[in-house]
């Protein structure tokens, strides 16, 4: 299923707009954009598509075990340093 929302509420998400997911800047916007898109299967079909690889490669939890014992492993550090 093709994404959409709000602008901030993908921050920090690895979608960007408009190739992956559809955003905007506010809700009627954003109602205006899903009613403009909704027939257009080819572009929804790409967004499908091009979101859930990224997903998949940027949300493997391998990954984010890693970047969470590292985060960690820094934080000690700066508090055992003092």
């Amino acid at each position: 299923m093709p994404l959409a929302g709000l602008d901030h509420a993908v921050e920090g998400s690895p979608l960007s707009g408009p190739e992956n997911v559809l955003l905007t800047s506010d809700t009627e916007s954003l109602i205006e954009a899903i009613i403009d898109k909704i027939d257009g299967f080819d572009v929804l079909n790409r967004m499908q598509e091009t979101s859930l690889a990224i997903c998949e490669t940027s949300s493997r939890w391998e990954d984010r075990g890693r970047k969470l014992y590292e985060q960690i492993k820094d934080m000690r550090a700066v508090v055992l340093a003092g």
